[in-house]
C-alpha cells in the first residue's frame, strides 16, 4: 500500500521506514526518511498522510523549517523570530493542503478535511482505536491552525482572499526581524548636572594622603582634612593612598 502511493507520486529517492509504532512523520534534511506505521490506521487517512508529507518533501519545506530553526538559535531573544516561525509553519501547511487537493473535486476535498478532523480528534483524545496515538506532522496540535486549514479547504474564495494578506503579513515579520537585528540595547545613561559635578571629586594618590595618628587614619584631599577612617577602610578602599606617620 505504501509503495503504491509513493510510486504514484513520482518520488524515488526518499527513504521509507515502517515501524510497529503508530507514528508517521518525515525527518531529516540531507537524506530525509519517511516514517510510516505498519498497521492501525485507516487506508484513506494514510493516503492523505503520505500525500501531504510528500508535498513537504517535494517543495523543500524541511529546509525552510530547518533554516528558521537555525535562525532562532542565533536570535532566541527576538520575539519576531517565533512569530515568523509560527506564521511560516502555518503558511507551509496551507500551501501543502492546497497542493494535495489541487485536482480534487468537492467530495475529495471534504474527505481530506474530514481526515484532518478525524486524526486530530484521535491525536487529542485517543478515543478512535484505529488511529489512536498516531503522530504525524500535519500541525494538528493547535486548534486555531486546524480550524484555519479546514476553512481554507472548504472555502475557495476565503483561500484566495487571505493569500495576499498572509503574504503581506509574512513579509512584514521578515522586515521587522531584519530591522531588529540592527538594534543594540544598551543601558540608559544620563548626563550629570554641572552643579553636581562641581561638588564631586576623586581621591587619587596624586591629590590625597593619610596621616596615621594613635591607630586612626586622617584623610586629606588637596591638603584639606576630609575624614577619619579605620584600618579596615584603609585596606579595602585606600590601599594605594600614601600614609604619613606622625612622630
Amino acid at each position: 500500500m505504501y509503495k503504491r502511493f509513493i510510486k504514484k507520486s513520482g518520488i524515488h529517492s526518499l527513504r521509507i521506514a515502517v515501524t510497529p509504532e503508530k507514528t508517521a512523520s518525515i525527518f531529516g534534511v540531507i537524506r530525509p526518511i519517511l516514517i510510516l506505521p505498519q498497521k492501525g490506521i485507516l487506508e484513506e487517512d494514510l493516503k492523505f498522510i503520505i500525500l501531504h508529507e510528500l508535498e513537504h518533501y517535494r517543495h523543500h519545506d524541511l529546509w525552510i523549517k530547518f533554516l528558521l530553526d537555525v535562525l532562532s538559535c542565533f536570535h532566541w531573544w527576538n520575539p519576531c523570530i517565533y512569530l515568523l516561525k509560527r506564521d511560516t509553519n502555518l503558511a507551509l501547511e496551507l500551501c501543502t493542503d492546497q497542493r494535495v487537493i489541487k485536482n480534487s473535486d468537492k467530495r475529495e476535498k471534504l474527505d481530506y478535511a474530514e481526515s484532518l478532523l478525524r486524526v486530530s480528534k484521535a491525536f487529542a483524545t485517543g478515543t478512535n482505536k484505529t488511529v489512536s496515538q498516531v503522530h504525524y506532522d500535519l500541525s494538528l496540535v493547535e486548534k486555531g491552525s486546524l480550524q484555519i486549514r479546514v476553512q481554507r479547504l472548504l472555502d475557495a474564495k476565503r483561500t484566495k482572499r487571505h493569500t495576499l494578506f498572509n503574504g503581506v503579513q509574512t513579509l512584514f515579520l521578515i522586515s521587522l526581524l531584519m530591522f531588529s537585528m540592527f538594534i543594540v540595547f544598551e543601558p540608559a545613561s544620563h548626563e550629570i548636572p554641572e552643579e553636581v559635578q562641581s561638588d564631586t571629586f576623586s581621591i587619587t594618590p596624586d591629590n590625597a594622603y593619610l596621616i596615621k595618628e594613635k591607630g586612626e587614619y586622617h584623610l586629606y584631599v588637596n591638603d584639606e582634612y576630609l575624614s577619619t577612617i579605620d584600618q579596615t577602610s584603609v585596606e579595602e578602599s585606600f590601599s594605594d593612598i600614601p600614609i604619613i606617620k606622625e612622630e
